[in-house]
């Protein structure tokens, strides 16, 4: 298994005040290292990650700046470094889409 690159991904928030998730879609399956400086392991870190093991990454339980960047902290499983596909990832309120995907 190839090593994988950490790089700095920043999302730009375009959704509207109260968006609580951000359903990210990578080229390739990624370990989130940190959201704005924090750890997901972190006894602080205010959001819960999940992974679907194919690039699909879900950040719930947060509210994301309006408007803001938030940056994410990010660990491809590949030797290339991971980039969001475009047009693939969105924000949510309650499960329900908001604003532009990204």
């Amino acid at each position: 298994m190839a090593i994988g690159s950490t790089t700095t991904v920043k999302v730009q928030h375009s959704g509207p005040e109260g968006t609580n998730d951000a359903h990210l879609a990578f080229d390739q399956d990624v370990e989130i290292k940190g959201v704005n400086g924090v750890s997901p392991d972190d006894p602080k870190a205010d959001f819960t990650v999940e992974n679907d093991g194919k690039g699909g990454v879900t950040i719930s339980d947060m509210n994301f700046p309006t408007p803001g960047d938030t940056k994410l902290r990010v660990k491809g499983k590949q030797a290339e470094i991971a980039k969001l596909k475009p047009g693939k990832s969105y924000w949510t309120i309650d499960d329900e889409e908001v604003g532009k995907r990204f």
